[in-house]
């Protein structure tokens, strides 16, 4: 296939940072040191499957799974293709990444089963997001306010936890409506206070199980009396309720962020008031007691703010320096992971750690709300009533969108096979012209694959 466009080097913020070997250290005896790089400006041999970042890239090696589970290629098998044009910036960079992301989740979670409402079993709804038609044709579509591509037409997923394209959806739709529901409250003179709950948390501790004693402690510390006095006394109305994970070397990081909207103006809430409550809960339901200095926290405004913001808005700390590493020897300086960093992880790796901690963070949160309101602080609002993930997801805005083009199935099933979805969607961006040469090219391809074998 020609490349749809010239492959050269893409000098990025995160490709000109300059290579370094990693730091010589002995490591552990089942780790299986990378033997060979790629420098900077340095490409692979198959222009058609250059990766997002080439800065260093190490040959995968396979390791023993249990019996009966399928063991995952080379992460970089599963990926879509990613190859920038000669002008890329950071946003193309990222729009090509969601959907590498996207494709490495799915791919590792095809080997998962679940139960469905059925009672039949199968395989978690993003093994198909973005890739089963559910329409004669795929449309493509482009946002006039937003200036952004999208895909109609195709089978989504909804799942806030498993899938980047919905969750960015999803977070962003949420954040719209706790900006709405902030800005009415203070505006009848009421106050917002952001209380966010944790626990201690070890290394060798599962995800589940921690989660859900972490949901018993939070919903026996709002059940006890204390609570209920506080309530009072805040004149305590209605919050918003937020679930978030991150993985480091002490394991899985829950904790949860909870909006509290309060009558007064000045009300003043301490981190003290709620400590010993927490504490107590934590300690009756499996926990640990948590520290004074980080169970609990009482955010300021201006944080709270900050933190609002940057919902919706993925950022990752699976950076340049964490990629070159490249070995579990460097496992316990990885701070604060979320879980499409451990995508990102693995597919800079190839290390089955990030793989299998992937798929234990999805099997524990499925099912799980990620945001919760009060029961009918909605309504106090005056705000339509909440919707679900997935109808968030399949929510169309029609007077926001024209129509770009129409997809016939037969070269979208073309498109997903040489998986190039991100590339397809890149062209459109482009223009009408530069899409219509992008199908050409695949379409060649196909038929030089059926002549030559």
């Amino acid at each position: 296939m020609e490349p749809l466009y010239q492959h050269q080097y893409v000098k990025s913020s995160v490709n000109s940072l300059a290579f370094q070997q990693p730091t010589q250290i002995t490591p552990p005896k089942d780790y299986a040191r990378p033997t060979a790089f790629l420098r900077p400006g340095e490409q692979s041999l198959d222009q058609d499957v250059l990766r997002l970042s080439t800065v260093a890239a190490v040959p995968f090696k396979k390791r023993k799974r249990a019996p009966g589970k399928k063991v995952l290629g080379s992460p970089r098998e599963h990926c879509e293709v990613t190859s920038p044009p000669p002008y890329a910036s950071d946003e193309i960079l990222r729009r090509l990444e969601k959907w590498e992301l996207h494709s490495l989740a799915a791919e590792i979670l095809q080997a998962v089963k679940i139960k469905g409402k059925n009672g039949k079993e199968g395989t978690p709804r993003i093994t198909s997001c973005m890739r089963v038609p559910k329409a004669p044709e795929i449309e493509i579509l482009r946002n006039r306010t937003h200036n952004k591509i999208f895909l109609k037409g195709l089978v989504t997923c909804g799942s806030v936890w498993d899938c980047n394209i919905c969750s960015e959806k999803i977070s962003i739709r949420r954040k719209y409506e706790i900006e709405e529901a902030i800005k009415i409250w203070e505006g009848r003179g009421g106050s917002v206070h952001m209380l966010t709950l944790t626990f201690p948390h070890y290394a060798n501790q599962k995800t589940a199980p921690m989660l859900a004693k972490f949901s018993a402690a939070r919903r026996l510390m709002t059940k006890r009396p204390g609570w209920r006095k506080l309530e009072k006394r805040l004149e305590l109305k209605g919050s918003i309720y937020r679930l978030e994970v991150t993985y480091g070397s002490n394991g899985a990081h829950i904790h949860s962020h909870e909006l509290l909207f309060c009558k007064g103006k000045d009300t003043v809430i301490e981190a003290g008031d709620i400590y010993t409550m927490w504490s107590n809960a934590c300690v009756d339901s499996g926990l640990a007691a948590p520290s004074k200095l980080h169970g609990v926290n009482i955010s300021t405004p201006q944080s709270m703010a900050e933190y609002v913001s940057k919902i919706g808005k993925e950022t990752s700390k699976w950076s340049l320096q964490h990629e070159m590493t490249m070995g579990q020897h460097k496992r316990a300086r990885l701070e604060g992971l979320t879980p499409f960093d451990l995508l990102r992880a693995f597919r800079d790796t190839g290390d089955c750690y990030y793989e299998d901690l992937f798929i234990e963070y999805s099997q524990a949160f499925r099912g799980k709300s990620q945001l919760r309101w009060s029961p009918g602080f909605r309504a106090t609002l005056g705000m339509a009533p909440e919707k679900t993930d997935k109808e968030v997801v399949d929510e169309e805005i029609e007077e926001d969108n024209d129509l770009f083009a129409k997809l016939s199935l037969s070269d979208w099933r073309l498109v997903r096979k040489y998986k190039l979805r991100g590339q397809m969607v890149e062209s459109c961006y482009i223009s009408l012209e530069a899409f219509e040469d992008f199908l050409r090219k695949v379409r060649r391809k196909a038929e030089a694959s059926i002549k030559y074998g």
